[in-house]
């Protein structure tokens, strides 16, 4: 198996019995840091809008996010064409198209139990999908046109990072 592909039975967060708390795990299972929701309730009644690159797809989101995750396994590289994917998670109920659902396509790897990506048919950009479970929507974080307030909270699958990755704080800056 390829070392930057997460296994499908691996799980990054464990919820709690208290649905308002989740706690973040590195694949080995080393806790890393707990979240919980009631501390964001300043953002709890925020929406957020997303959308694709050319314009023709819309959504929004209600906050707060269950969970906002880096993932660098191979598949998430592979899938965004980046070092990384930024992807934030909410309950179905919390997302809605405004536009253009119908210029969304979704891919599913088949070779995988569980992973997929959506993107819009005109431009290309990644879009919110559904899991397979129907569970949670993942958002990729790029395709919002907000600040939603809060940053990833966990680098997942951190050994399988493209070794290009640099430290952006060591990076000079360009606007």
């Amino acid at each position: 198996m390829d070392p930057g592909v997460r296994r499908d039975d691996e799980e990054i967060v464990s919820h709690s019995r208290d649905a308002s708390k989740w706690e973040a795990y590195s694949i080995s299972g080393i806790r890393h840091q707990e979240y919980d929701s009631r501390q964001t309730t300043e953002i709890g009644d925020m929406t957020v809008r997303g959308g694709c690159l050319c314009g023709c797809i819309e959504f929004e989101v209600d906050l707060p996010f269950t969970k906002f995750v880096k993932c660098h396994c191979s598949r998430c590289r592979r899938a965004t064409g980046s070092a990384f994917a930024a992807n934030a998670y909410v309950s179905p109920q919390a997302f809605r198209w405004l536009s253009g659902q119908d210029r969304v396509a979704r891919f599913d790897l088949s070779l995988a139990r569980s992973f997929s990506t959506a993107f819009c048919r005109d431009c290309g950009s990644p879009l919110p999908h559904a899991t397979r479970s129907g569970r949670e929507v993942i958002i990729p974080a790029g395709s919002l046109l907000n600040d939603p307030g809060v940053s990833p909270t966990i680098d997942a699958c951190w050994q399988s990072r493209a070794r290009w990755l640099s430290d952006a704080i060591n990076l000079p800056t360009s606007d």
